[in-house]
C-alpha cells in the first residue's frame, strides 16, 4: 500500500483511525510530529494493527511504541517475499519460510526448501524436475487431474504443480500456513474497516440525536424568550397602570388634604365662636342657675321630710293590722 505522503509502497504504514489515510514510518520519523489530516488532528494506528496491535495515539510517543512493539511488520531477513509479525519471526525462520534450509529427500544435500517443491508448469507439454537424489526425473502428464494449475496466492507470486494430484491436495504445510496467515491478515484488516465504520456509523447517529436535541432545545429556548418578551410588555404595562394610579391616588390625597385643611379652619372658627356665646350665656344664666341651685336643695329637703312621713306611717299601719285580723274573724 503506497504511504499518503511519499506515494511509494510501504509494509509499516501508520494509518489515520478516522480517514483512513496513512503514512510510512520514515515519513513520519522525518517529520518529528503528527500532521494534521483533513483540516482535523485524529488519531494514528499502529502498523502491527493487522497483526492485532491495538496501539492508537494523538500524541509524539509513537517511537517508543514502535521500538517496544512486538506486532510490527517486519521482512524475513532470507529474502523472501513473506512479511510477519516481529514476533513471529523467529518461527517463520524456521517452519515457514521458503529459502529455510532444508534437506533433499534422499540426499544430504542441503538446499533451500522451496527448491525441494516441484517445478511449476503452464502448458500441456510441461513436464515436472523434481530433484530427487541429484537426478532429473521426467514424467509426462497423464491425465486432466495432474496438469499444472496456478495456486489461489498466485498474486501473492507462490506457485505450485503437480503431475499427481489434484490442485485441492497438493498444497503442503508450507502453502496452507501461508494461506492461513494471508486469510488471517485480511480478516483483520476487515474487522478494522468494520469497526471504523460501526465507529463512524455511531458517532454519525450520535452526531445527528445531539442535533435534533439542540435544534429542540432552540426551540424551547425561543418559545421561552416569546414568553418572556410577552412577560415584559405586560409588567410594562402594569408599570404604567401603576405609575397613572400613584399619580391619581397623589391628587387626590392633596384634594383631601386641603379639604381637611379648610374643614378644620370652619371648626375652628365655629368652635371660637361658640366659645364665645357659651361664655356670654353662662354670664346671663350665671343669677338663674344661682336660683335653680336654691331650689334644688329646698327639693331635696321636701324629699327628706316626704321619705320620713312615709316611714311612720307604714310603721304605724303594720301594727294596727292584727286588731283587724281578729274582728274580721269573730265576724
Amino acid at each position: 500500500m503506497p504511504c499518503g505522503t511519499c506515494n511509494k509502497d510501504s509494509f509499516e504504514l501508520w494509518r489515520r483511525t478516522t480517514c483512513r489515510h496513512s503514512i510510512c514510518n520514515p515519513c513520519l520519523t522525518k517529520s518529528k510530529e503528527l500532521a494534521a489530516c483533513c483540516q482535523i488532528k485524529t488519531a494514528i494506528r499502529c502498523p502491527g494493527s493487522r497483526f492485532g496491535c491495538s496501539f492508537v495515539t494523538c500524541s509524539n510517543n509513537w517511537g517508543e511504541h514502535y521500538a517496544a512493539c512486538n506486532m510490527v511488520p517486519v521482512t524475513c531477513p532470507q529474502s523472501c517475499q513473506y512479511i510477519v509479525a516481529k514476533k513471529d519471526l523467529g518461527w517463520h525462520q524456521s517452519f515457514e519460510c521458503p529459502r529455510r534450509p532444508g534437506n533433499l529427500p534422499f540426499s544430504a544435500v542441503v538446499v533451500a526448501s522451496e527448491e525441494v517443491l516441484p517445478d511449476r508448469g503452464d502448458d500441456s507439454s510441461a513436464q515436472s524436475r523434481r530433484i530427487h537424489c541429484e537426478e532429473d526425473i521426467k514424467r509426462k502428464k497423464t491425465d486432466r487431474s495432474s496438469t499444472p494449475q496456478s495456486c489461489p496466492s498466485a498474486e501473492e507470486k507462490r506457485m505450485v504443480g503437480s503431475w499427481d494430484k489434484p490442485l485441492g491436495d497438493q498444497l503442503g504445510i508450507e502453502e496452507s500456513v501461508f494461506l492461513f496467515r494471508l486469510f488471517k491478515e485480511r480478516l483483520q484488516e476487515l474487522n478494522f474497516d468494520v469497526e471504523t465504520i460501526k465507529r463512524d456509523t455511531r458517532v454519525a447517529n450520535l452526531e445527528d440525536e445531539m442535533r435534533e436535541l439542540l435544534r429542540e432545545k432552540e426551540r424551547e429556548i425561543e418559545k421561552l424568550h416569546l414568553r418572556v418578551r410577552e412577560q415584559d410588555v405586560t409588567i410594562d404595562a402594569m408599570r404604567s397602570e401603576l405609575d397613572t394610579c400613584k399619580t391619581l391616588c397623589n391628587e387626590q390625597v392633596s384634594d383631601l388634604r386641603k379639604q381637611l385643611e379648610a374643614v378644620k379652619r370652619s371648626f375652628d372658627t365655629a368652635v371660637d365662636g361658640f366659645r364665645k356665646q357659651l361664655g356670654d350665656r353662662e354670664r346671663e344664666t350665671r343669677p338663674f342657675m344661682t336660683e335653680m341651685r336654691l331650689f334644688k336643695d329646698y327639693v331635696a329637703s321636701m324629699m327628706e321630710v316626704l321619705e320620713s312621713t312615709m316611714v311612720r306611717t307604714s310603721t304605724e299601719m303594720t301594727f294596727a293590722s292584727p286588731d283587724e285580723s281578729t274582728h274580721n274573724a269573730a265576724s
